[in-house]
């Protein structure tokens, strides 16, 4: 797949999210999970992605949960009153496949046949 130019039929989005933590006092210390990367499907391709934060984490890491979702993990140790995570995707997404007629089944319209047995 060619990172420039999408797939026929292809729509690339542009993805951004912001989430932003405004604090009336300052906070010391904090440990963040996020799940901000968009999955990889049949039809979905990921081309890029990437995460700011603000201030800047003083470690992160990066992990599969057991859905298979990425959870980006960081830490921060200096002090701040506001915390911002910006994460930036551009993801493809390609058309599905047509619907095939189906061929009608030969019982239908058909109302059920019952069979009856003779009294003895």
């Amino acid at each position: 797949m060619n990172e420039g130019i999408p797939s026929a039929g292809a729509v690339v989005y542009q993805i951004e999210h912001e989430t932003r933590y405004v604090h009336a006092g300052r906070v010391s210390t904090s440990q963040h999970v996020a799940c901000l990367t968009p999955r990889a499907l049949p039809r979905q391709h990921l081309r890029t992605h990437h995460v700011v934060v603000d201030p800047v984490p003083a470690n992160d890491s990066t992990r599969l949960d057991c859905y298979g979702n990425v959870e980006e993990q960081f830490t921060i140790l200096t002090p701040y009153s506001e915390l911002r995570v910006v994460s930036h995707s551009v993801v493809e997404v390609t058309p599905a496949a047509p619907a095939t007629a189906c061929a009608p089944s030969p019982a239908r319209g058909r109302a059920p046949t019952a069979r009856r047995r003779r009294a003895r």
